[in-house]
């Protein structure tokens, strides 16, 4: 599953408009954005004989990328993270383990 991180903060054509967070979040709002996170990832991966595996590309704001990394341990899916090339226009892996 292709998804990014945050809504409107760069185009990404590979997620195809799926994002964790669609709405523009407070950063000093910990306890929210974690809500947001485990809300939006308990949707997609409810089916449980689905692949639990996710691409996140991500766009920036850091306190979002670690509430993703910290629901993804608790439900045990596999997460890759999609980071930028300024240099290359591409987007180049990471995996989290």
């Amino acid at each position: 599953m292709n998804i990014g991180l945050v809504k409107g903060r760069h185009e990404i054509p590979e997620v195809n408009g799926l994002y964790i967070f669609n709405e523009p979040v407070d950063p000093t709002d910990i306890i929210g954005i974690n809500e947001i996170a485990i809300d939006h990832i308990k949707q997609l991966f409810s089916n449980p004989d689905e692949e639990r595996s996710m691409n996140l590309y991500v766009t920036g704001l850091t306190v979002a990328l670690v509430a993703v990394i910290n629901v993804c341990r608790v439900y045990h899916i596999k997460l890759i993270l999609w980071h930028y090339n300024r240099d290359t226009n591409r987007y180049f892996p990471q995996v989290v383990c």
